[in-house]
């Protein structure tokens, strides 16, 4: 049964380190996105001045900024929490629990 649990926590392991990749090249890109989306409303912030954009495209611009704004900032929060996730297999072993349990009641029973 133990080796079971070793290899279920091997798994998970092999999970988690791949979603940390994933995570870290879609906010790599978020960031980017997010930079152009706000070059593009200061542009069209300019254009205003000058009758070459509508308040409509700037409206436009701006929520599309607010959303990669709110992406970026769940992608952040979700590799924050793989990253957590990840640091209970040291803290278990050291723990002398050989086995891992996802989420925050487990995280909660750990620190007890």
């Amino acid at each position: 049964q133990l080796e079971g649990v070793r290899r279920a926590d091997a798994t998970e392991r092999t999970r988690l380190d791949a979603r940390v990749v994933t995570l870290e090249r879609s906010i790599a890109a978020k960031r980017d996105q997010l930079r152009i989306a706000r070059e593009l409303e200061a542009r069209a912030r300019r254009g205003i001045t000058s009758g070459v954009t509508t308040e409509v495209d700037l409206a436009n611009l701006q929520l599309d900024a607010s959303r990669l704004e709110d992406e970026l900032a769940l992608a952040e929060g979700e590799d924050a929490i793989v990253d957590i996730e990840l640091s209970y297999f040291p803290a278990m072993a050291l723990a002398g629990q050989g086995y891992y349990r996802t989420g925050t009641k487990s995280l909660l029973e750990f620190l007890r």
